[in-house]
């Protein structure tokens, strides 16, 4: 419990979730929609991504995180 008192306080707001995964389950398509513009406006704000390439580097990364995920759970 501590070390997650001491993560959140080196959590920078901007990156502090606002609502949970498991609330997020609740958001029926066009709140889901919502959340991930706001997200992705600020992830484009900080320079993360870059809506030119329609994203391409988060689509990316997410798919190399799936397969590494899938490839774990094959062992």
């Amino acid at each position: 419990m501590q070390k997650q008192a001491i993560r959140d306080a080196k959590t920078p707001d901007k990156m502090k979730k606002s609502v949970s995964v498991k609330e997020d389950g609740n958001l029926n398509l066009q709140g889901k929609k919502d959340k991930m513009k706001t997200g992705l406006k600020k992830l484009t704000e900080l320079g993360t991504v870059n809506a030119k390439n329609k994203y391409q580097e988060l689509i990316n990364d997410i798919a190399k995180v799936l397969a590494i995920e899938n490839r774990s759970s094959e062992i």
